[in-house]
């Protein structure tokens, strides 16, 4: 009996410690720190006397757990959207793991299974299209090549296959889609050309023969399924005119479709004039009497309301030989049921000479931003339009060192993987072809809901707030930074996966409910912070002074040791609050813009990442806040 009474009675004295150890709503020493001015210190400790914390392991999260499942269209008129790249899933591949010298045209699609199968071809003319599949987009099987080369012994000819395209079906079927073209001939024999297809049922590991789906010289096929079901092949149509006047230098985009997944196709275009439906040209000039068109490299999304939108270059000679390109938007609302005329231009629904651009490629975000990636003078942009696609922000770099003939795949409600070649030593006898691939997030306006939070460096409560910003394309340490307020405070949370958390690494917050004046909260992750203050008096940030009445709240956790060379962090959780009487939440709306910094060892180089399109020091580039 003695034993027992012995148990209950350390057990009763171990939940009492355990009950006592953190008060709801407080902060504990290990994981935060009031800020200078409030209840506590008296000001910033000396980073030589700061007790290191201990190390701790939990789950720091990712941008992607954090935005699993947004709005429809809860963005299509939004005009601040950016791109940031992710660090960590930012890859180049070279001949090694491709087994083409020259890479080009990669085309990534999302497959049944989770996996990702991505096509593309060996030179920029081609000869062979490959094809890989891969768990991630990082790491890819040994390729195939999926559209061989093949001799044409009757007219001493080659047949080549290029500019490969795919779809994966409502089904799980994958087409894939390839332009192929007499070597020597192409221009002379328009029947030696034509569009190749092979299928996949088994996410990729076989594929069934070659079929002929239309005949004629063409380029650029571009594979869609409609929210109907239909198969739709856009591609560079360029017979018609060489079978019938003998002219090499006009195009236009034709069309085949199927509604029973791709068996039969409309029209069965397999004779001259290699004339397929029709669906875009545009005149440029006419020479000799004959009328040159263009509109080239066709990329279709069907929008969210339910309108086709295409995009494609157009091409307009030059006596100098120097030919000009630019983006042209075409529209459809009937799906594309009329074809244009011979020597016809159309359709009339269209956007002309737009911007200089070459190599066009769409898709929309759920939340409904459309995405408009190019190529132009060896760097690969995007811009973003409205729903719509009807008008495009200014242009941002994607990868400011390479693009050529690019290509994106929305993977998820706010994430985007974007390919393209990036070539060095252009046109010398020394180039060096290799494939650049990364994924992307989607930054945007947010509305922070209404809870409350207890600032103690854990993230819990905040589990039913989604939303958030990503900060990580400069370093390894990447931020997910989210938002909520309730009547007394303004929280912020900044999970920020790190592998090496070091003394020097901080998250900057700058808030401004719309005038000039904003608060800018240096957060470190050992939650020491610098709370400072700008009046907007003389100028933007001319009187940014330390504030240290604010009453704002700190707290940090780091999963790791700061500053420990031996070991592996996961990385920290930062929250603050703003007191409401601090930074006036009565207009419903707030502007927000952060930096996140990185040190990868106690003595290193400060990596500095902001959003690449929200200017500190220009208050108008910055996000809105919405309080819902």
């Amino acid at each position: 009996m003695k034993k027992i009474s012995l148990f209950f009675l350390l057990l009763a004295c171990s939940l009492l410690l355990l009950s006592c150890e953190r008060e709801p709503g407080g902060t504990t020493e290990s994981s935060a720190s009031l800020l200078p001015g409030t209840e506590g210190e008296a000001g910033d400790p000396d980073p030589d006397e700061t007790a290191p914390l201990p190390a701790e392991d939990f789950a720091v999260r990712s941008f992607s757990d954090f935005n699993a499942a947004g709005t429809l269209d809860s963005h299509a008129a939004d005009g601040k959207a950016c791109l940031e790249a992710s660090y960590r899933e930012n890859y180049e591949f070279t001949n090694s793991l491709l087994k083409a010298t020259k890479p080009y045209y990669p085309r990534i699609k999302k497959m049944a299974d989770g996996r990702y199968v991505m096509f593309y071809q060996q030179g920029q003319h081609s000869w062979n299209t490959y094809v890989t599949t891969g768990d991630e987009i990082g790491k890819w099987k040994t390729p195939t090549v999926l559209f061989a080369q093949q001799s044409l012994p009757e007219v001493g000819d080659t047949r080549c296959y290029m500019t490969c395209d795919g779809v994966v079906l409502s089904n799980g079927d994958i087409l894939a889609v390839a332009s192929f073209r007499a070597n020597k001939l192409y221009t002379k024999r328009p029947e030696l050309g034509g569009l190749a297809m092979r299928r996949s049922s088994d996410n990729g590991k076989t594929w069934t023969p070659i079929e002929v789906i239309y005949v004629g010289v063409n380029w650029e096929p571009y594979v869609y399924q409609t929210k109907s079901g239909e198969v739709q092949v856009f591609f560079t149509q360029i017979s018609p005119k060489i079978a019938q006047e003998n002219t090499t230098g006009s195009s236009g985009v034709g069309m085949i479709r199927s509604t029973d997944g791709g068996k039969t196709w409309t029209p069965n275009v397999t004779e001259a004039p290699y004339r397929a439906h029709t669906v875009a040209q545009l005149l440029t000039k006419t020479e000799n009497g004959v009328k040159i068109f263009s509109d080239q490299m066709p990329s279709v999304i069907e929008l969210h309301s339910g309108k086709m939108a295409m995009a494609v270059e157009d091409r307009y000679p030059a006596a100098s030989g120097k030919d000009t390109y630019s983006l042209s938007m075409i529209y459809s609302e009937d799906n594309w049921a009329t074809s244009v005329g011979y020597d016809e231009q159309g359709p009339k629904n269209r956007k002309t000479k737009m911007f200089s651009a070459a190599g066009p490629y769409l898709a929309q975000f759920p939340s409904g931003e459309v995405l408009l990636t190019y190529h132009w003078a060896n760097a690969l942009y995007y811009r973003f339009s409205n729903g719509d696609a009807t008008g495009y922000a200014a242009a941002q770099k994607a990868f400011s060192d390479c693009g050529f003939w690019g290509s994106s795949l929305i993977d998820g409600d706010r994430r985007v993987i974007i390919s393209t070649n990036k070539r060095t030593n252009a046109g010398e006898s020394n180039e060096t072809d290799t494939l650049r691939v990364a994924r992307f997030y989607l930054n945007h306006a947010l509305t922070a809901k209404k809870h409350t939070v207890t600032v103690d460096g854990r993230s819990g409560e905040w589990d039913e707030n989604t939303e958030t910003f990503f900060l990580g394309s400069e370093s390894q340490a990447q931020t997910s930074i989210g938002t909520a307020y309730d009547g007394e405070y303004f929280y912020l949370l900044a999970e920020t996966l790190d592998q090496y958390v070091t003394s020097g690494d901080k998250v900057a917050f700058y808030l401004s409910n719309g005038a000039r004046a904003f608060y800018r909260i240096l957060v470190n992750a050992d939650g020491t912070a610098t709370v400072s203050y700008d009046d907007g008096s003389a100028g933007f940030g001319a009187s940014l002074k330390e504030k240290k009445d604010a009453g704002v709240l700190t707290a940090a956790a780091v999963s790791g040791k700061i500053d420990d060379p031996e070991g592996t962090d996961n990385g920290y959780v930062i929250e603050v609050a703003i007191p409401a009487s601090q930074i006036d939440l009565s207009k419903g709306k707030l502007s927000f813009n952060a930096i996140l910094y990185n040190r990868d060892s106690q003595n290193g180089k400060t990596v500095s990442d902001s959003f690449d399109t929200a200017n500190v020091n220009s208050m108008s580039t910055w996000f809105d806040l919405t309080l819902s």
